[in-house]
């Protein structure tokens, strides 16, 4: 009767606090406070015209008229030189994270496309966003490419309202 009275003793000090500190890597993701979401938004809103891109560890020729459009939690691409390109998504920010996170959700005729980024807003203002250049369950880490791998780092500048 010791031993089980000790052994549950041991399981209640040890394992059971131990529980409360770690996480299993699928656990619930916790929302961060909307107070700090509502500011974070407030900065990103408005229109930001891309001056500088990167993929595979090179810089590429930024176009005078590609945009990322911010109203409310909805976000509108226009890039002219695929195609007149507009894509319209919605998203969802974590400014808690380092790097501060950013859910992309693209609605298309075939479905929807995912993607992860993160986000930096800096003096200027300029944003700053490093995400997969394909769809995918993979976040960036960094504001940084290589050539090998699947990363697009864009900077961008706040247009100022005419």
């Amino acid at each position: 009767m010791l031993t089980i009275r000790f052994a549950l003793f041991v399981s209640f000090i040890f394992v059971m606090p131990l529980s409360t500190f770690c996480q299993p890597s699928g656990g619930k993701k916790t929302n961060p406070p909307r107070d700090v979401v509502k500011k974070a938004l407030q900065e990103l809103q408005g229109k930001w015209q891309l001056v500088e891109m990167e993929f595979h560890g090179k810089k590429a020729i930024a176009g005078v008229d590609h945009f990322v459009t911010i109203m409310g939690d909805e976000m509108t691409l226009t890039f002219p030189c695929a195609d007149s390109m507009v894509k319209n998504s919605k998203f969802k920010i974590d400014p808690t994270k380092s790097p501060k996170e950013l859910d992309i959700e693209i609605v298309e005729r075939l479905g929807t496309q995912s993607i992860l980024a993160i986000y930096s807003i800096e003096t200027g203002p300029k944003l700053g966003m490093a995400l997969m250049h394909h769809p995918s369950t993979l976040r960036p880490k960094e504001f940084r490419t290589k050539e090998e791998d699947d990363v697009v780092v864009l900077t961008l500048e706040r247009r100022k309202a005419k």
